[in-house]
Formats: structure tokens, sequence, C-alpha cells
């Protein structure tokens, strides 16, 4: 991320005798920018069954200031509201490429397994789920 210069050299060998060697260089700036999603507006019911599905409804924003391509959502089942390993993963769904400052919403079924002990959860929603999308900040992609 930042500003850069993209430098073209003519005859960058030097095999070509010229009149003068002094202008084969240009420089173009180019600024480089990333993505940063974040989740908004999850919605989910506050009760499931197991063995059931349940509907839930979100918002990828890219607040970043470049473009993000296709990015994949993932959901969890955790007993805190920090992203584990022995989170259970319940799916995911894709979402289009998103330009800088834009949101994307979605609403999907996702199924709860029926070897789901009975409990209380949270459900986790992670943007960028297989962190495919280079981010300003990639530690803001779960709610």
């Amino acid at each position: 991320v930042g500003n850069y210069y993209l430098l073209y050299q003519a005859d960058g060998n030097n095999n070509i005798a010229e009149s003068n060697e002094n202008n084969n260089i240009v420089a173009k700036a180019i600024a480089i920018k990333k993505a940063d999603l974040i989740i908004q507006n999850a919605v989910n019911p506050s009760v499931g069954s197991v063995s059931e599905s349940i509907e839930v409804s979100y918002q990828v924003k890219n607040q970043g200031t470049g473009s993000a391509g296709y990015q994949q959502t993932k959901f969890y089942l955790s007993t805190n509201t920090t992203l584990s390993n022995d989170d259970i993963y319940l799916g995911s769904d894709y979402l289009s490429p998103i330009a800088a400052g834009v949101s994307s919403g979605s609403t999907t079924t996702i199924n709860i397994n029926n070897s789901i002990a009975v409990g209380n959860y949270y459900l986790l929603y992670q943007a960028d789920g297989n962190n495919n999308i280079a981010e300003s900040n990639e530690n803001n992609n779960i709610v």
C-alpha cells in the first residue's frame, strides 16, 4: 500500500548505440491500494434447532481504498466471540467483487448439523473466510 513509480526502460540491456543514452527511462506514478472488508448488519435468529436450517442475512462492506475480488463469507458456531480451531464450521456464502466504499448484502440458509451438541452459541460471520484478499486490516473480518 502506498505511492510508487512504475519505471519503463527502453534498450534495458544497452544493446543499441544511441546519440542520447539518458532518455531511455520514464517514471509514472502509481498508487497501490488495498481493500478492508468488514461484516455489517448481521441478522440471525436467536434460536436454532439441530437438524434444521436457519436463515441469516448480512452485509460485507469494503471500507478500504482498493477493490476486493470475489470473497467467501464463512459461518461458525462458537462458545465465545473469538474464532478458534474448536469452533464449528457451518457453511459459507459467496459475494461478487466489492468496490472501495461499497457494501454488498446477502441472505442465505445455514444447516445446523445433527452432531452439534445442544447449548448456547454465538454465530460468527467471517468476511474473506479463505483469506484470499490482501487487506489493509486483516483483524476486523469477524463479528
